[in-house]
């Protein structure tokens, strides 16, 4: 038994280390910039180098070479073109997915439930402290853009923000927890994804919902109904650079009722006249409704602002600027990101806001090809190993799409997230994870 617990220490460390690790470089603005980007790069270089030393079980897959390959590739790329610095941020982010992955990968049932508990967290912490912000305006947890306050946390970028809760939402939605902090979570993190305005992340969030987690969306009902009602009452009263503590207060409120309202309905007695259920439950549906729709006749200038073609034609014009970049130079590509300079007129941007389009601009199909290669490789070992693992598939699923609408990757701490989702999806097996489980059983059994 002693050797039992010597094995397992060194995958608590891992589990303190990424947690640690994730929360610094969400607290430094995602560790988009130096130092904090090379420091993230190091942490994962270390932790994966200590991992793969420490644990003979743990050997690299073939699409952690793929990925392991396209950081090398991008490094590669900004030698060639002479531009070693534009290796990070992303090249950070490719070795934190890498190092949260294979990490993860090595910890039991209950090391795992802390990991997938410090994502949900994170994500509704930044939920809870954005909606504040936006009332009381303050920058740059809350940022202005297009006239109206969006939630951007102390990542201090709205979608990238949007993308973090919306990461953490799908996790809290399909996995189990205790009812109050999975309830106060959903409803943190729903409504800091409306708050934050981010089409991207709500468009990922609504799909990972609806094609995985179907199954888990009527008993969170009522959460999620609450938390869009308060995010929609901070969108409402986003215009202007005056507080607006009542709009603060209304969406408290709402938090409070709607998780009241939730833990009633878990702790009533089983025993209940259908009929009564069903109106009961009627109404409740009705009345949600009735308040959404409220909310949003109040908020339809805010909505129409976010929803407006403007931002979407700076992006399909940033698409164009990148695929001219990569028919300049098809095979290697121009270097990592480079600015995206028109041809002949229009206006420059540093990024593609897409990161498939990113990385197919600065790396070229070398690039493009291991990037694929990885996706694929994932995807099937999705599909053929994680059966049950619906929340941390979901939130690969959602990490995947909101890289086509913006540069989120290029945030390491969110390619942390990314990276310890895909280990919560592995099932256990050997090493360390299976030597935990097998510690668990024991204790189970001599009691």
């Amino acid at each position: 038994m002693a050797q039992l617990v010597d094995r397992d220490t060194p995958a608590a460390v891992v589990a303190v280390v990424l947690c640690l690790a994730l929360v610094l470089a969400t607290w430094f603005r995602g560790a988009f910039f130096e130092p904090q980007s090379s420091i993230m790069l190091g942490v994962s270089l270390v932790l994966v180098a200590v991992v793969i030393s420490g644990f003979e079980a743990t050997v690299l897959r073939r699409e952690d070479v793929c990925l392991l390959a396209l950081s090398i590739w991008w490094l590669v790329s900004a030698e060639l073109h002479h531009v070693p610095r534009n290796f990070l941020p992303l090249g950070a982010s490719l070795a934190a997915i890498l190092a949260g992955s294979i990490g993860t990968r090595t910890l039991g049932s209950r090391a795992r439930r802390t990991v997938n508990a410090c994502i949900v967290a994170v994500g509704s912490l930044t939920g809870l402290v954005g909606l504040i912000a936006c009332d009381v305006r303050w920058y740059p947890v809350a940022m202005r853009g297009q006239n109206l306050w969006r939630l951007a946390g102390t990542l201090t970028y709205s979608n990238a923000a949007g993308l973090l809760i919306a990461m953490a939402l799908v996790l809290s939605l399909g996995t189990k927890s205790p009812p109050l902090w999975r309830i106060l979570s959903l409803e943190l993190c729903s409504a800091g994804l409306v708050a934050s305005g981010s089409r991207g992340a709500i468009v990922a969030a609504a799909v990972a919902a609806l094609v995985l987690l179907r199954s888990y969306l009527v008993g969170a009902a009522v959460p999620l109904a609450a938390g869009i009602c308060a995010g929609m009452v901070t969108i409402a009263s986003s215009r202007g650079p005056a507080a607006a503590i009542p709009a603060l207060v209304v969406a408290c409120l709402i938090v409070v009722a709607g998780c009241a309202w939730s833990l009633w309905r878990a702790k009533e007695p089983r025993r209940r006249i259908a009929l009564t259920h069903r109106a009961w439950k009627f109404a409740a549906g009705v009345g949600a409704v009735l308040a959404l729709g409220a909310i949003v006749i109040v908020a339809r200038t805010e909505i129409a602002t976010r929803i407006g073609s403007g931002s979407i034609h700076a992006r399909f014009a940033e698409w164009r600027l990148a695929l001219q970049q990569f028919r300049s130079s098809p095979l290697i590509g121009s270097g990592p990101d480079k600015v995206l300079i028109p041809q002949t007129s229009g206006v420059a941007s540093y990024f593609a806001h897409n990161e498939y389009l990113q990385i197919l601009a600065g790396a070229g199909i070398v690039g493009a090809f291991l990037l694929l290669a990885t996706l694929i490789l994932i995807g099937q070992r999705l599909w053929r190993d994680s059966k049950h693992e619906y929340g941390p598939v979901s939130a690969i699923v959602v990490f995947a799409l909101g890289g086509l609408f913006d540069y989120s990757w290029h945030l390491p701490a969110l390619g942390l997230c990314a990276g310890i989702a895909l280990g919560l999806a592995t099932p256990l097996r050997g090493g360390s994870g299976a030597l935990a489980e097998r510690r668990d059983v024991l204790a189970v059994s001599r009691r």
